[in-house]
């Protein structure tokens, strides 16, 4: 079972059902029972918009690769620290998965999403290989419909994306915490 599974917090993106997980799919459990399966790697595609949205395979290469040298780590493990812990970690806009990664640590399950397919196909590689594939969930979706009941996450990160604070306050707990680096 994958953790944010046990959050029960998932919706569908197209009637707001809740989620559920079935083999490598997820399915809603409204009336019209959309489904939506899992890539190869290991991310769902939940974006009702274009799929050419968010970075192109170059653009997310280029940055998993300067990321992934950690020249930014201070600056990661800042954002972990400001974030703290809780159950539901989200990172709204959260690209190729380095800030989720970090911030994730003190978090029982994270959902991240972005409009890039190429960016979340490299996210969901890079949690399987370094087994992180349980507590970290991507998904294509964007910022502005998060695919999440409301008041279900303990905090959002939002790293250099654009910042729906509606939406967020919708989707964060009473004493939920935000945390914006722009």
């Amino acid at each position: 079972m994958h953790n944010i599974e046990k959050t029960g917090s998932m919706i569908c993106p197209i009637c707001k059902s809740k989620l559920i997980f079935s083999g490598s799919s997820l399915s809603c459990t409204g009336a019209r029972r959309h489904n939506f399966d899992r890539a190869k790697s290991g991310y769902v595609n939940l974006n009702t918009h274009s799929s050419t949205s968010g970075d192109d395979k170059a653009m997310a290469a280029a940055r998993q690769s300067f990321l992934r040298k950690d020249y930014y780590l201070p600056f990661a493990k800042a954002i972990a620290n400001a974030a703290e812990s809780g159950e539901l970690l989200v990172d709204a806009g959260c690209g190729e998965g380095y800030y989720t990664e970090k911030a994730a640590e003190n978090f029982s399950a994270a959902l991240g999403v972005d409009l890039s397919k190429y960016a979340l196909d490299l996210a969901a590689k890079s949690a399987k290989q370094k087994a992180l594939s349980d507590k970290l969930f991507y998904s294509t979706a964007s910022v502005y419909s998060l695919p999440l009941e409301n008041e279900s996450a303990d905090c959002i990160i939002n790293v250099f994306a654009p910042c729906v604070e509606e939406e967020y306050t919708r989707v964060l707990k009473n004493g939920g915490k935000l945390v914006v680096a722009a």
